[in-house]
This record gives C-alpha cells, structure tokens and sequence, in this order.
C-alpha cells in the first residue's frame, strides 16, 4: 500500500509535490533527529548561537578532493586566518577547521553484523582526533529513522564535546526547472535566512550544498570552494607520499567521476545545484562564490579566487 502511494505522489504537479514531500520530510526527520539527540545526550544545533562561531566575513569550505594537497604552506596560513568548515572525511587531514559536519552514517548498509570498512574507518578517525577537534564545532546530520545501529550511538565520547545534531531538508527536483523552482520554494520557508540559531540546513545532492546553505545562513561575504574537484573520487588522503597511512583506502573507484557530478533519477547533478544557488540565493544576497583550485568540475562557471582577494 505503502508503494503504491509513493507511485501516486510521484505523479502529483511538482509544485503540489514539493509542498508535500516538504511537509512529510520535515515532520519526519525533525522527529527523528530530536529522538535521537535526546537519547544520546547531543544538543540541538538550534540551541548554538553561531554569532558565537563567525570570526570572519569569509568562510572556506573545505572538500575532500585530491587538488587539496596542492595548497601551498601560505595559503594554509590565509586560511588559518579565516573561519573554515569541512565535511566528512575531513579529519584525515592535519588542518583542524573552526566547524566540522558528519553524517550519521549506518553500521551496515547491509543490515547484518558485521561494520562496513568506512564505519570502521570513520570510527577511527573520530577516536584519533577527538583532542584535537575537542574546541571545533561538530554538527552530526542525516539521523536515520528507527535504525540504531548508526554513528549518532556509536560516538566516541570524548568526540561529545561541542557536538550538536541538525536536520537537513531537501526539494525533491527530477530537472533543473524542477530544482530552481524547489529552492525558490525553500528560500520563501527560510531555508537561507539569516539566522544565529539554526533548525535545520538545506541538502540536496550531497554536503557541498549543505555548506554553501550554512555559510548563507551565516552570512559570510565570501565563500571559497576548497577540495571540491568533482571531476574524479580521488581524495587527498590517497596520496602515497602525503598519506602512507591511509593511502589506500578506496570506498569507491577513485578514477569514475565523482557520484555527485553525475545526473540519476530524482537527482540533478551538483553542477545544476550550485549554478542554482548562485542564481537564487547567492547573487541576490550580494554573496561571492570562489573555488581555490579551478581542477574543478565546477570551473569556470564557478571562478578561482583572485590573487588580491585578501588584500
């Protein structure tokens, strides 16, 4: 019946679609994540003041893509300077960010005992470097409903620290028309709102989305897209030279284009997502939007920081 149901509402006129999906998934996950903070003792992010946060008007984003390794000991300096936010694998890096966001990844994708190797991976980078980002602020995202075995339950405690959890809200877009229209449809229930304490975060696509919403709700001046290649899956840490340690680990074929730059049912590409973004949301909030390396996928619709842009 169930099934059934979801095949009619696919069916609806997408701006009837998007207004119900929005409901079901707000009313679903807001439930699902404020259960599991309870449960575990994680703060919701909406209790933080980020006024609190922001010591800049620039904020770097911080990917995970291979280009990372060729920033030069300066720019690490400018960054340093600056506030900074990474995601995901980021900790497997030396540069510990003003903010860190992780999704609460499941134990076994495949529903059995035994914890996949990024689980087990993730696990091990969050015991290493709990000292180190004891006084980073860390928002843990995508609760799962009713699975327990996932990474909000498993956390180190001593990671507990400055940790907070926060529900991401998506629109549901088959095209671009459908997206532009879907973050037309957000932006007028505050997805991008300025905002010191915040409820929940906009995703679409994959985390870069969720960053650039942040650094818009945070209302920086200057966004800078670090890592963010997109033209392969192949990170910083697999360097050999850089990274003997972690070199090989290899969650996905590290030469296919990366997963997010490739178009799929119910999912338009991040290309069409950030072009979006400018259009709606960035240009008209007077925010500037730069990658640090153009071997970007999203160059040159996306420019590369100018040389005195920190003059």
């Amino acid at each position: 019946m169930l099934t059934v149901l979801k095949e009619i509402t696919k069916q609806l006129p997408h701006p009837l679609l998007m207004r119900s999906y929005h409901y079901w998934h707000v009313k679903q996950h807001r439930t699902t994540t404020l259960q599991a903070a309870k449960k575990t003792g994680v703060p919701m992010l909406a209790g933080l003041d980020l006024n609190t946060v922001k010591t800049s008007d620039t904020l770097f984003i911080l990917g995970s893509g291979a280009s990372i390794n060729d920033i030069s000991p300066e720019g690490w300096i400018n960054i340093a300077k600056h506030d900074s936010v990474g995601f995901n694998f980021w900790p497997l890096h030396p540069f510990v960010p003003r903010m860190y966001f992780f999704e609460s990844i499941q134990y076994n994708l495949g529903g059995g005992d035994e914890e996949t190797e990024v689980f087990r991976t993730v696990m091990r980078m969050l015991t290493n470097r709990a000292e180190a980002y004891k006084n980073v602020i860390k928002v843990i995202t995508d609760v799962r409903l009713n699975q327990d075995r996932q990474l909000i339950y498993q956390l180190p405690s001593a990671w507990k620290t400055n940790l907070y959890a926060a529900y991401t809200v998506p629109p549901v877009a088959r095209t671009p028309e459908e997206l532009d229209n879907g973050v037309r449809y957000l932006k007028g229930n505050g997805a991008f709102a300025p905002a010191q304490h915040i409820d929940w975060l906009f995703k679409y696509c994959g985390s870069l989305s969720t960053m650039i919403a942040l650094g818009v709700r945070m209302q920086y001046r200057r966004i800078v897209l670090c890592g963010i290649d997109m033209g392969m899956q192949h990170y910083f840490f697999q360097d050999p030279k850089l990274f003997p340690h972690t070199s090989k680990y290899e969650f996905v074929p590290r030469f296919e284009t990366h997963h997010t730059a490739v178009g799929r049912a119910w999912m338009v590409p991040m290309q069409d997502v950030v072009a979006t973004l400018m259009k709606e949301v960035l240009k008209p909030a007077g925010i500037e939007l730069y990658l640090e390396n153009p071997n970007s996928a999203l160059w040159p619709m996306v420019p590369t920081i100018p040389p005195d842009a920190f003059n």
